[in-house]
């Protein structure tokens, strides 16, 4: 029995996208009482290993332990391959292990070392009844759990959590004061969100043919600071 130990590797570094990941786990989820496998597509760059699609096997002997490529599997695998993702390269495997953890067993060693051997291939493991996952890659000649790998939900989802925290932190803040007509006095700052959603509550109480408005209007601030005169003009 392979041992379940989580020692982490150094290996390559892994980059898989956030598509690639949800097929791996809606693939498991299908069959979530046998183990199913597929290869993965994409490339090196830089010293890093890009995961960039997926590719189901097809055919394969399945049980409820382990899991196997086929010669059909194999066929099924390389027409899809060479249909769809020309340019790219087979980087390594995925399997599932419903309900018994994140790990490589002997057989998925056996099945690591035979068919994916290259040092930049990767073994890609997803349990579908704890949702955990894990991926291993080769140290000394023994896969073992890697330490550096990176799965993004998407490349549009970074890009707009990006532009709304630049948004959010980089932009001034707009504060405005109000000025009473009754009293004549200065409230503020009021930061502006605050002072619309006001006047959207306003405008909703108001009476239908009500054209009276807010009980405050949104002034630029006052150059004086703040001290006001009679009637709500500026003091001199």
């Amino acid at each position: 029995m392979a041992s379940r130990s989580k020692s982490k590797a150094e290996g390559p570094r892994v980059m898989i996208g956030g598509e690639v990941a949800r097929r791996i786990r809606q693939h498991a989820r299908g069959q979530s009482k046998t183990e199913v496998c597929g290869v993965l597509i994409g490339r090196e760059n830089e010293g890093r290993l890009e995961i960039d699609a997926c590719i189901a096997g097809a055919n394969a002997a399945q049980a409820g332990s382990h899991v196997t490529f086929t010669q059909d599997t194999w066929e099924h695998i390389y027409k899809v391959k060479d249909s769809e993702y020309p340019d790219d390269r087979i980087v390594g495997w995925y399997h599932s292990h419903p309900g018994f953890g994140v790990f490589l067993s002997d057989h998925d060693t056996f099945i690591h070392k035979n068919f994916f051997s290259s040092p930049q291939q990767v073994a890609w493991v997803y349990d579908p009844h704890s949702d955990e996952e894990g991926c291993f890659g080769w140290e000394k000649e023994v896969p073992r759990w890697l330490d550096w790998t990176f799965s993004i939900l998407s490349h549009v989802l970074i890009f707009v959590l990006g532009a709304f925290l630049a948004i959010n932190l980089v932009r001034p803040k707009q504060e405005v004061y109000v000025l009473d007509r009754i009293t004549g006095e200065v409230a503020g700052p009021v930061p502006y969100e605050l002072l619309e959603q006001a006047v959207r509550d306003a405008r909703g109480r108001m009476v239908p043919g009500d054209s009276r408005g807010a009980a405050g209007t949104a002034v630029p601030p006052p150059a004086n600071g703040g001290k006001e005169g009679e009637n709500g003009q500026s003091g001199k």
